[in-house]
């Protein structure tokens, strides 16, 4: 008891609700819960009280403070408590994992293990925790808060009641294995949920370099398959222009020859023209030089004719020169007929010897496109795939971290504490003996706003304000339940009561009284309320 007792980390009862919050000393609480009691009792329409105060116990609630990583978590040795953890369970990760390794050296089996695992990670089926005893994070900082609001105090009230009635710390260490289990439980899904996203990576990128290596393997080969053709469609193309030039060469030999023939004739016939025309001008000078004689008229009818032959014969020269042009022009009109055939004649023959490296060209890119187009399916399956694993690794995280985010209050050393909450309980008992349970947890004592009216009789703001919804919910709430469902502890509490009541001892209520008139200077009740408790008290006295 005396280990238990230097372990003990004590919290004050009440305190002020000003700014500068300070615990109430002990006569002024305990005169607080006697106002408190008397005012609820329950009385009947013309103020008749039903109830009597069985007794009034100054009580403890106590729970374990364990250390973790320098701060604690806190744990309920009756297990009105728990922590809930509702986390996502997982899929055979360990059977994927294995099924990619096996895929290794296999794309098709590969891609087809993504196809099948498509939803695998997607749909979460989720699995519960529940940690009995371990008090959840909202109650946790609640009981903090209060801790480092107003502190520890040094001894335990004398004659208090202690809970649970009987301690074993082997319930604590079950709680904090179970915590660590279900820890490591979670801590090991998000490791195979790592180690599946670091397996589907590395299978991943393994793939993707094959894909790149026949990638560069596939140009390699056209590379060397287009270079080779190259080299013998060159060859063809050179033989194929040199037989298109010597071709070219004796077509337009053969128009040159004729065309030149043609050319010359035309001389001769410019040389004809040019003599004739030689003699018409002597002719006709000679006839305009004659004189009018029988003799001259004679030679000058006889140049006539000559002349207008001569003219004949001149026009004849220029049509034979025409005909002879237009025949020039229509061997430049074959000949350029002739040279278009044959430029499209060797040009597709060029064309065609190309297409071969134009088709493997087209054949290369249409390979590397597949496999282009491949590794994109690849990487979208995959990166559904991954964002569903790290989707689940998510809310793994998530639910570690409510567990990683459970201890609060910081401490030195590394001993576990036993940390007493007190509250006082109160029985009341009607005439029939039915019992009814009252507590009042750990309270802000407020002023009231305005002293109440005599026709508004007890109508006033409470004096008692819980200090957290969470801390009053332990006492109010779930210890008053437990009470009612567990007769053998409510026996064990009701007798421990009325052994340690507080209105059985003199001492008590004289300090109370005394309490009573504190409350008045301080302007905590007033006057008329605080003559109805000494009275009440003084009839308790002498009863």
């Amino acid at each position: 008891m005396s280990e238990r007792m230097e372990r003990n980390l004590i919290i004050p009862s009440f305190a002020t609700s000003s700014i500068n919050r300070k615990p109430i000393d002990e006569e002024l609480e305990i005169a607080f819960i006697y106002y408190m009691v008397e005012k609820e009792k329950k009385r009947s329409l013309i103020r008749k009280e039903q109830e009597i105060v069985s007794f009034i116990v100054k009580a403890y609630y106590g729970i374990w403070a364990y250390p973790v990583n320098n701060r604690w978590i806190f744990i309920d040795p009756i297990n009105l408590h728990s922590f809930s953890l509702t986390a996502v369970e997982l899929p055979p990760v360990d059977e994927f994992i294995n099924q990619l390794k096996d895929a290794h050296n296999s794309r098709n089996l590969f891609n087809s293990l993504l196809i099948r695992h498509d939803k695998t990670f997607s749909q979460f089926r989720k699995k519960d925790y529940n940690v009995l005893g371990l008090i959840d994070k909202p109650l946790a900082l609640a009981i903090t808060s209060y801790i480092n609001d107003f502190g520890v105090i040094s001894a335990l009230y004398p004659n208090s009641l202690m809970l649970p009635l009987h301690l074993d710390e082997r319930k604590m260490l079950e709680v904090v294995y179970e915590l660590n289990k279900v820890k490591r439980e979670l801590e090991n899904d998000i490791a195979k949920l790592e180690e599946a996203t670091k397996v589907l990576d590395e299978e991943t990128s393994f793939h993707m370099a094959q894909i790149d290596e026949e990638i560069v393997g596939i140009n390699n080969e056209y590379r060397n398959q287009i270079e080779a053709t190259a080299e013998i469609v060159n060859r063809s193309v050179e033989q194929l222009k040199m037989k298109k030039e010597l071709e070219m060469k004796m077509v337009l030999s053969r128009f040159e020859e004729r065309k030149e023939l043609f050319n010359s004739q035309i001389g001769e016939y410019r040389k004809l023209s040019m003599y004739l025309k030689k003699d018409y001008e002597t002719l006709k000078e000679m006839i305009n030089s004659s004189k009018s004689s029988q003799k001259d008229k004679i030679y000058i009818d006889l140049w006539s004719r000559i002349l207008k032959d001569i003219s004949s014969r001149m026009e004849g020269i220029e049509n034979e020169i025409e005909e002879i042009q237009s025949v020039i022009k229509a061997l430049d009109d074959e000949r350029g007929k002739e040279v278009s055939s044959i430029e499209r004649a060797y040009k597709q023959l060029i064309e065609s010897k190309m297409k071969s490296l134009n088709d493997m060209e087209i054949e290369r890119e249409l390979e590397v496109r597949k496999r282009r187009e491949e590794a994109k399916d690849l990487s979208n399956k995959v990166m559904t795939l991954r964002r569903q694993i790290l989707d689940m690794h998510k809310h793994a995280r998530v639910s570690l971290e409510q567990i990683e985010q459970l201890p609060l209050q910081e401490f030195k050393g590394d001993e576990t504490k036993f940390l007493c909450i007190p509250f006082y309980l109160v029985c009341y008992e009607d005439i029939k003996g039915r019992k009814r349970y009252k507590t009042y947890p750990p309270s802000l004592v407020q002023f009231p706003a305005h002293p109440p009216l005599k026709w508004m009789h007890g109508i006033s703001p409470p004096l008692l304000r819980p200090y957290s919804g969470q801390i009053m919910s332990i006492f109010e709430v779930k210890f008053i339940e437990y009470l009612k469902a567990d007769p053998i502890f409510e026996g064990e509490i009701y007798k421990m009561g009325k052994k340690l009541d507080l209105l059985t001892s003199f001492e008590a209520k004289k300090q109370i009284f005394n309490a009573i008139d504190s409350l008045i200077k301080q302007g905590w009740i007033p006057h008329r309320q605080a003559s109805l408790l000494k009275r009440s008290l003084k009839a308790m006295s002498s009863s």
